[in-house]
């Protein structure tokens, strides 16, 4: 009797894939009614041979790269003074600073004063020249915490009250760094493009009056009115004194805080200039609206004046900073000398120059009412 041989299925798949068996079991099922399925074709029409054309003609939409983070690099202390020259803002200039001119005679009669006060003790000064070897590898804010209270004395008492003020770290009112005026002056313009906009300043310390300083009440209304001539930094009324502080180890140098004094101490200026010209359209001499600032870092400290020269002709302003004073802080007769001439300059502030700017206030203020009053009387009379 023959043998019948037995159908066998599809063999399975002897290498499966993890994406299961790619070969089929069972043959795949007829479509629906039966007819095998045809690709679309798109009829030859007008419209769809324009459309073929349109998409082979035009170019591929590049894709956007993604910009690149440029790093933008601090510039030199050397380019930073270029800059403040650009802005007519000089240091250390010597022909306006000759031993016969009226700004030095000023500013070395106050620094350089005899004073009754005995100022530092030896041990004192030894102290301080001690320290600043101990923090010559310290940061900034350490350098500052440790030998600026040695330095640089408490508010003096004038009068039953404190009348000295200061803050810290502060930055001043934007745009208080004066630009030179550049009418009919295209060549000035496009340096002052070229050379951007300058730093706003931010002291380590400044000094100043308190608002307690004014007693009448028109020179407080005028203080809290025309902040930007009279308050660049929070809290304090007409600074007359900045300082600057570098740390050595950190890279900072005198130059540094050079710079940073310049910018500072020319807002001042410019802010005390403008309001002098608030009661008189006459500028006045550079002793009535100059300032001081104290440059340091861990080995020196330097005390700078800072005034403003008017060309008579013009009217253009230059802005000027020299070195009046300058001490090692490793010799303790130095350091010494130099807080006789930081108290010196604290007592003029407080005596000469507080008593000028009171004068000075209260008129504006005297003439600001006036013509407050007169602005009244008119609109009376128109309504």
């Amino acid at each position: 009797m023959p043998v019948r041989k037995r159908k066998r299925g599809p063999k399975a798949c002897d290498s499966p894939t993890a994406g299961g068996c790619k070969h089929p079991t069972s043959s795949p099922a007829p479509p629906a009614g039966g007819e095998e399925t045809r690709p679309t074709i798109l009829p030859l029409s007008t419209e769809n041979l324009r459309e073929f054309e349109r998409m082979t003609s035009t170019p591929p939409t590049p894709t956007a790269s993604k910009p690149s983070t440029v790093t933008s690099k601090s510039i030199s202390a050397r380019e930073v003074r270029r800059r403040l020259s650009t802005y007519r803002i000089y240091a250390d200039k010597e022909d306006v600073f000759q031993p016969t001119s009226a700004i030095r005679i000023f500013s070395e009669g106050i620094v350089h004063g005899e004073r009754n006060s005995p100022g530092l003790s030896n041990a004192e000064q030894t102290n301080i020249s001690t320290i600043s070897c101990r923090m010559q590898d310290e940061a900034e804010a350490n350098v500052m915490d440790a030998i600026v209270p040695l330095l640089f004395p408490l508010p003096e008492i004038v009068f039953g009250r404190t009348n000295l003020a200061k803050n810290r770290d502060v930055e001043f009112l934007p745009n208080r760094v004066p630009t030179p005026s550049t009418t009919a002056n295209s060549i000035l313009t496009l340096a002052l493009d070229a050379a951007g906009c300058l730093k706003n300043p931010k002291p380590d310390l400044c000094f100043g009056y308190p608002k307690s300083a004014f007693d009448d009440d028109s020179q407080r209304d005028f203080n809290d009115m025309f902040l930007n001539l009279t308050g660049l930094s929070r809290g304090i009324y007409h600074p007359f004194m900045i300082v600057e502080w570098k740390s050595s180890a950190t890279g900072g140098t005198q130059y540094d805080a050079q710079n940073q004094a310049m910018r500072s101490g020319a807002a001042l200026v410019s802010a005390r200039l403008d309001l002098f010209l608030r009661i008189n359209e006459i500028p006045p001499p550079p002793t009535e609206t100059c300032v001081f600032s104290c440059t340091v870092d861990t080995y020196t400290a330097n005390i700078h004046i800072h005034w403003c020269e008017v060309d008579e002709a013009s009217g253009a302003r230059s802005f000027h900073m020299n070195t009046v004073s300058d001490v090692m802080l490793k010799r303790p007769d130095e350091v010494r000398r130099l807080r006789r001439e930081i108290e010196n300059i604290m007592d003029w502030g407080l005596d000469v120059r507080l008593v000028k700017t009171k004068q000075v206030v209260a008129l504006a203020g005297d003439l600001l009412t006036v013509r407050n009053e007169g602005a009244k009387k008119r609109k009376r009379v128109i309504i």
